[in-house]
C-alpha cells in the first residue's frame, strides 16, 4: 500500500517526534478484560491512565505517567490483579503524546497509499473495510489504542486459519490463541523471527559455553543470512499460501528428459524390527502400527475424514458408536493372534468419545501381551493432552472343538428302519 521511500519516511517521522515524550510515562499489561480494566481504573480514580491496547479478551495494555502507574500497581496488588510493568520509557497511545500531533502531521504531509493487494485489516479501526493511509491515519495509529483482538477476530471470521506474526521476537502468539479460544476456532499461530530475550547473566553464561565449545569442536556455523526462506517454508508446511515461484523458481516449461533406469533392487530384507513408516496396512478405524511386533495402533478420527461417524448423534453431538469399539478391538485381536477366529470378552465402555466440530481425535488401541487386555484411548490431536480411556476388554482365542458334526449314514438307516 506504500512504497519503500514513504515507509522509511513514516518510520523516521514517528521515531523522531515520539522521542519528545520519552521519560514522560510508561506502560503496563493487565491480565483482565477491557471492561474490567476500565472498572478498576475508575474505582482507583486514575483518570490519567488510559487503555493503550486490547490484546485479547483477557489481556490489556495501559499507558500513563510513571507515578500513576506505580500507584495503580499498588492498588492492583491489593486487589490481586495480575499487572506487569513494561521496560519502556515511552507512554504510547495515551494523552501524553498529544503535543506531537501537529509536528507529526506536518512531517507526514503528502503521504499517500494505494489499494492493498491482499486483505487488510487495521488495528486502529478494525470495523472499517476501506482505508487511505494518509497523515491522519498515522496520527490515529500513534494516539488511538491498538485493537489487536478485534482485528484478528475479523480475520478469523473471514476464514483465515494460519496466523504469521512478523517481528523480531514472538510476542503476540499467546494473545492470538486467546482470541481463537474466545471465538471457538482452531488455527495455526506461527512466529517469524524467534530471537529470545536474554539477561546479561544468561548472555555471559552462553558466551563462556560457546567459547568452550569452540575450543572443543571448532566454531559453530552461522545461521543463514536470509531468514525469509525458512519463514516461507514453515508457513507453507502449515497450510498457508506462499508464492512458490519466488522461493523455488517457476515450474519448467517442458518435462525433464527421460533417463534410462537400471532396474536393480536395493532393498534389505525386512525383519520384525522394521518400522513401517510408509508401508503396511491402515485400517479405517483401528489405524496403523509402526512395527509388526508392536501392540499399539494409532489413527486420527473425525467426522470429516469418516462422514458416516456423523450419523451417530446424541441430540446435536457426534458420539463414537459402541460398534466402533467392537470393530477396533476385534481387528486388533485378529492381527495380534494372526487368525480370524477371536473372542472379545467383558468389553466395558467407560467414557464416550465425542467429536467437536473442526477438531480431530487421535485414537490409540493397545494390547497388554501379559493379560491380553485391550484398551481404547483418545486425545485431541496436536494438543499434547493426556490420553482418555474410553473402552477396555479382554481378548482370547476361541476354545477348540471337535469340528463340524459328521453324519453316520449306517446309524441313520438303522434309526429309520426302527421308526
Amino acid at each position: 500500500m506504500i512504497d519503500l521511500d514513504q515507509a522509511a519516511r513514516i518510520i523516521h517521522a514517528r521515531s523522531t517526534h515520539q522521542e519528545m515524550v520519552r521519560h514522560l510515562g510508561s506502560m503496563a499489561t493487565l491480565l483482565l478484560s477491557a471492561e474490567d480494566v476500565r472498572a478498576a481504573l475508575a474505582e482507583a480514580g486514575f483518570t490519567d491512565i488510559e487503555i493503550a491496547a486490547i490484546n485479547s479478551p483477557r489481556s490489556v495494555t495501559i499507558s500513563g505517567p510513571v507515578e500513576n502507574l506505580d500507584a495503580f500497581g499498588k492498588f492492583a496488588r491489593k486487589k490481586r490483579l495480575a499487572m506487569r510493568r513494561l521496560a519502556l520509557d515511552y507512554p504510547f497511545h495515551c494523552h501524553l503524546v498529544d503535543p506531537i500531533r501537529e509536528p507529526l502531521m506536518a512531517s507526514l504531509e503528502g503521504v499517500h497509499s494505494q489499494a492493498p493487494k491482499c486483505r487488510f485489516v487495521s488495528t486502529v479501526h478494525p470495523e472499517l473495510d476501506e482505508w487511505y493511509l494518509d497523515a491522519e491515519y498515522w496520527w490515529d495509529n500513534v494516539r488511538q489504542p491498538v485493537q489487536f483482538a478485534d482485528a484478528l477476530a475479523h480475520l478469523i471470521d473471514d476464514g483465515y486459519r494460519v496466523v504469521l506474526e512478523i517481528g523480531p521476537m514472538p510476542l503476540l502468539g499467546a494473545y492470538a490463541r486467546d482470541v481463537l479460544r474466545e471465538a471457538g476456532q482452531m488455527a495455526i499461530v506461527i512466529p517469524s523471527l524467534e530471537k529470545p530475550h536474554k539477561s546479561k547473566k544468561t548472555d555471559a553464561a552462553r558466551t563462556a559455553q560457546s567459547e568452550r565449545a569452540d575450543k572443543a569442536i571448532g566454531p559453530v556455523p552461522a545461521p543463514p543470512a536470509d531468514p525469509i526462506a525458512p519463514i516461507a517454508a514453515r508457513t507453507l508446511a502449515h497450510g498457508g499460501k506462499v508464492d512458490l515461484d519466488r522461493f523455488v523458481g517457476p515450474a519448467p516449461a517442458r518435462p525433464l528428459p527421460q533417463y534410462p533406469w537400471q532396474n536393480k533392487p536395493f532393498c534389505t530384507d525386512t525383519t520384525t524390527e522394521g518400522i513401517h513408516s510408509f508401508s503396511g496396512r491402515h485400517w479405517p478405524l483401528l489405524g496403523f502400527r509402526l512395527r509388526s511386533e508392536a501392540s499399539e495402533w494409532y489413527s486420527v478420527l473425525d467426522a470429516d475424514a469418516l462422514p458416516y461417524l456423523a450419523d451417530h448423534k446424541v441430540e446435536e453431538t457426534i458420539v463414537f458408536p459402541a460398534a466402533g469399539y467392537v470393530e477396533m478391538a476385534l481387528r486388533a485381536a485378529r492381527l495380534w493372534f494372526e487368525t480370524e477366529a477371536v473372542e472379545l470378552r467383558d468389553l466395558d465402555i467407560l467414557r464416550p468419545l465425542v467429536f467437536e466440530e473442526g477438531r480431530s481425535q487421535q485414537v490409540r488401541v493397545r494390547i497388554s501381551p501379559d493379560d491380553r487386555v485391550i484398551e481404547i484411548e483418545s486425545r485431541a490431536r496436536l494438543e499434547d493432552a493426556e490420553w482418555s480411556l474410553h473402552a477396555r476388554g479382554t481378548m482370547a482365542r476361541p476354545p477348540k472343538t471337535g469340528g463340524a458334526p459328521r453324519l453316520d449314514e449306517a446309524a441313520a438307516e438303522r434309526t429309520a428302519s426302527m421308526s
